[in-house]
């Protein structure tokens, strides 16, 4: 009987989160307020990315590493929809 592989995650994988969602989730974890104003001291640079941006990754390491200044639960905010 052959074997069952199982794939390994590849650290590089990630799916892809709505902007709309992870706003909902930043506002129902009472902590928009907080992102916006971390948001706002970041390089205009940054704000603009997030600006156009429609959908988040969810490996993207500048929104963990705003999310985890915060005190927001990163996996959470950027769990699959």
């Amino acid at each position: 009987m052959a074997a069952i592989r199982r794939k390994k995650a590849n650290k590089n994988e990630y799916y892809e989160i709505s902007k709309v969602t992870i706003l909902k989730r930043l506002q129902t974890a009472n902590l928009y307020e907080a992102a916006r104003t971390e948001l706002d001291q970041q390089e205009q640079f940054l704000s603009d990315l997030w600006t156009a941006a429609q959908v988040i990754r969810s490996n993207d390491t500048i929104v963990r590493a705003l999310l985890n200044k915060i005190g927001a639960d990163a996996d959470a905010i950027l769990a699959r929809e």
